[in-house]
């Protein structure tokens, strides 16, 4: 008796798949999403380079298992730009569905509705969901009732802190969540007891460029917003100064950890 079971719950893992859910902009495509003005830069320039580290997180999730699935959901408008498009000519062509919101949809409600139409599809007993956002919109609230909609299935949310609000960066307010695993950087997907990821892809993101790891405009971003947090609508320039040094140090700390 022991021995069936034994081999029905390795029939079942044999046979388990990783379903992933992801949002894309800010999330796998560097857009600047978390500020109109940058943004809108980015999108006049062109400039839509994607986050090398979680691409290759999820280029090693693919090469586990081929019957893994990759999915996304964004809230951007095709006729912004193509998502099966941009994923192709970006090192993620390996999807199997890609949606974008029609004008007519709430993001919330489109993005819970979406997760659960893929959820429905593809899942199968003994199979693991992953859920990827980023901080700079509902992502978080989304996944979270996905995750509550789907309690008897085992799924993980990552969101990335694009505004530096989950993580040790001085003087801006913090406001982690339960249930989700905040990355800063790419670099910090590596703690993933949930990814595992192997010394390949951990040496890969290790080698990464501040850059990539940490657009320009990331880091102008959490400056700014340390400043007007601390220091207020008030200019002063010994505030700023302060605030500035001290967000500088703490990316410089992580960067050379």
């Amino acid at each position: 008796m022991k021995l069936l079971l034994s081999l029905f719950f390795i029939s079942i893992l044999s046979f388990s798949k990783v379903i992933i859910i992801s949002d894309i902009d800010e999330t796998v495509k560097q857009s600047g999403s978390h500020s109109l003005m940058t943004s809108i830069t980015r999108f006049i320039l062109n400039k839509k380079n994607e986050y090398p580290g979680i691409t290759k997180v999820f280029r090693s999730i693919e090469d586990e298992n081929e019957e893994n699935i990759f999915t996304y959901v964004s809230a951007s408008f095709s006729f912004l730009y193509k998502a099966d498009s941009w994923l192709k000519n970006h090192n993620l062509g390996f999807f199997d569905i890609a949606y974008q919101r029609k004008l007519k949809d709430e993001k919330l409600t489109y993005k819970i509705d979406k997760a659960q139409e893929i959820i429905d599809t593809y899942y199968n007993k003994g199979d693991s969901i992953y859920l990827f956002g980023d901080s700079s919109e509902l992502d978080a609230e989304a996944w979270l009732e996905v995750k509550k909609n789907n309690s008897n299935k085992l799924s993980h949310i990552f969101i990335r802190d694009v505004h530096g609000e989950f993580n040790a960066i001085p003087h801006l307010p913090k406001k982690k969540r339960e249930g989700i695993f905040y990355f800063f950087t790419d670099k910090d997907l590596i703690n993933s007891s949930v990814l595992n990821l192997d010394h390949e892809v951990v040496s890969y993101i290790e080698k990464l460029s501040f850059k990539d790891l940490l657009p320009n405009y990331s880091r102008r971003h959490l400056i700014k917003r340390a400043i007007k947090h601390t220091c207020g609508k008030a200019r002063n320039k010994n505030c700023e100064q302060v605030v500035r040094k001290n967000v500088i140090d703490y990316i410089l700390k992580e960067f050379s950890n």
